[in-house]
């Protein structure tokens, strides 16, 4: 549930910072305007979410696998979850801001600057597009076209493979030569990517600290405690950087240490009986898609933004109305998206270990 909604925050950040005036420019704001404005203003904390998830999960699943580690197995299983995605949404972002540029408000938003986003403009090369495809985003390129999401891909290729040179590392039956290679590969990497891909390794790496950490053996009373003020700390966290109360160098740290220590109390330590069907259900199809929603939906968002020309919306009920509207068709864009890709990872996946399996019985039988 937490990785879906991470996902629609994102979104409905994009949504209303392309279409509202901020909200320095609200005259009297309420209670309820504060509330939307402090919520859709969570997206780059809803990433640092991701990645500590990110490192629970990948990390997890690196440490089970050491001690019969195989490199090809872990790069099919991770490229194909990547570019099973990655690829398509490329491919739709160049096609739908092509349309988008052609749009009433085209101009403005496609060529001249737009306050807290980077703008498009020149961002639709054929280089651009490759670098992206190879995830060199804020190394050697920026982000492809509207699509600036596909910054944090970059991010987590490079902890995909950082991670298990470190962790191999640690593997006794490894020769020191084979160690050694594994050495400069992690000094090669942090010397080739960028200060906020190393920064993000940290946050990263809090997912999978939680690996390390033995539940506490206290009584279920003081685990549910520890649950309740773990989740208010990260708040106060996520009020905290929104509000830039902790110095901008320590405001992802902190976010992604707060959750992680909440997601400890969640996995570890606060396990209860099966949430309800509905619930299952909501989180799981949440989850599915919440990859292929990232990816794609600020594309349909400039499109839309596009579309009704440049001026930007004061936050009336019709307005707010209009913008949830508009997240929907975001949301459902992407999800729609996902059923035609992200939903056949594993048929991709297959077919590619299949294809190694052919490759290695030929080249067998050739010798």
């Amino acid at each position: 549930m937490i990785r879906g909604l991470a996902a629609l925050f994102v979104l409905t950040g994009h949504v209303r910072g392309l279409f509202f005036i901020d909200y320095k420019d609200l005259p009297h704001p309420s209670w309820l305007l504060r509330m939307i404005y402090a919520l859709t203003g969570l997206g780059h904390e809803a990433v640092m979410v991701f990645f500590v998830l990110s490192g629970f999960f990948i990390g997890g699943s690196v440490l089970s696998t050491l001690e019969r580690w195989s490199w090809r197995s872990y790069l099919v299983n991770r490229l194909t979850r990547l570019y099973v995605v990655l690829i398509p949404a490329l491919l739709l972002t160049a096609a739908i801001d092509q349309v988008s540029m052609q749009m009433p408000g085209g101009h403005t938003f496609f060529d001249l600057p737009i306050p807290h986003f980077t703008s498009p403009h020149g961002r639709d090369s054929l280089p651009i597009f490759l670098g992206n495809l190879f995830f060199q985003q804020d190394i050697l390129v920026p982000a492809f076209g509207t699509d600036s999401p596909l910054w944090s891909l970059a991010n987590e290729f490079w902890y995909y493979l950082l991670f298990p040179m470190i962790a191999l590392l640690f593997v006794p039956r490894f020769s020191a030569m084979r160690k050694a290679l594994l050495f400069a590969g992690v000094c090669g990497i942090f010397f080739y990517t960028s200060g906020s891909i190393r920064i993000g390794f940290g946050i990263w790496m809090l997912g999978v600290a939680l690996h390390f950490i033995p539940a506490p053996r206290v009584g279920r009373w003081l685990l549910l405690a520890g649950g309740a003020v773990s989740a208010l700390v990260f708040v106060g966290a996520l009020g905290a950087s929104r509000a830039h109360r902790i110095p901008d160098l320590w405001a992802d740290p902190a976010v992604g240490f707060s959750f992680a220590l909440w997601l400890f109390f969640i996995v570890k330590a606060a396990r209860t009986a099966q949430p309800p069907r509905a619930y299952q259900s909501i989180s799981k199809s949440l989850s599915k898609c919440s990859y292929s929603v990232y990816a794609v939906h600020l594309p349909v968002v400039y499109l839309v933004r596009a579309s009704i020309g440049s001026g930007y919306w004061q936050p009336s009920a019709a307005m707010l109305a209009g913008a949830a509207g508009i997240s929907l068709v975001a949301f459902l864009s992407g999800y729609v998206f996902s059923r035609l890709t992200e939903a056949h990872t594993d048929f991709v996946r297959n077919r590619v270990f299949r294809m190694f399996a052919h490759g290695g019985r030929a080249v067998a039988a050739a010798a």
